[in-house]
């Protein structure tokens, strides 16, 4: 769904990623029903019906790269990555990316958005992506950050959280600035890349099952 091929697969050790399908919608909906954690899809903070929550992803998805992050293992469904507003006169779109608490600080995380960054900047004409963190999620902000990540603004006392204000960073990956960072993470990507090269391509230009 989206603009992106449903085929597309990107794989690492850790995780996979591929576009979310119908039967993705529940475990969508049980984070978008948790207020645990702050991300994309409970930002509202609001209770919605499932009903709500398929009418706003679905008129979400004709403009956004929704990728549903699996446990390599053994295939189970931990979070999702989201590139939205995409804007393909400028060259810039939003990304952010979810994994469930149990899952965080073990590199999961990481891995999902080294290989959906890399992705992005082969597969589209893009300037640059961007993301925000807020103040409360020191770990990820450390993590963009060692991606190459810039804060180009930053609002304080922006997001009611915890029984106080937090400020919010906005962060920016240029082309030229990943091109430079990402020798850093060839171990993760390279098994991206392998998968690719592996993978058989049918007459369609479609990857084969």
């Amino acid at each position: 769904m989206g603009f992106l091929d449903p085929t597309v697969t990107l794989s690492g050790r850790l995780v996979t990623l591929r576009p979310i399908c119908r039967d993705d919608y529940p475990i969508l909906f049980r984070w978008r029903s948790s207020f645990e954690t702050v991300h994309m899809l409970n930002f509202r903070r609001r209770i919605a019906t499932f009903e709500e929550f398929v009418r706003d992803l679905e008129g979400l998805l004709p403009n956004a790269m929704f990728l549903l992050v699996r446990e390599a293992r053994h295939g189970v469904p931990i979070g999702y990555a989201l590139a939205h507003g995409i804007n393909p006169w400028d060259g810039w779109l939003a990304v952010g990316i979810y994994v469930e608490p149990e899952y965080r600080l073990r590199g999961h995380g990481g891995e999902a958005a080294l290989l959906c960054a890399d992705f992005l900047f082969r597969a589209f004409p893009l300037r640059k992506v961007m993301t925000e963190v807020y103040e409360f999620a020191q770990p990820l902000l450390r993590m963009v950050q060692a991606m190459g990540f810039e804060q180009f603004a930053y609002l304080a006392d922006h997001y009611w959280h915890e029984d106080r204000w937090w400020g919010l960073y906005q962060m920016a990956l240029t082309r030229e600035r990943w091109n430079q960072y990402k020798e850093r993470f060839a171990d993760i990507i390279d098994v991206q890349r392998r998968y690719e090269a592996m993978t058989p391509v049918a007459g369609d230009g479609k990857r084969a099952e």
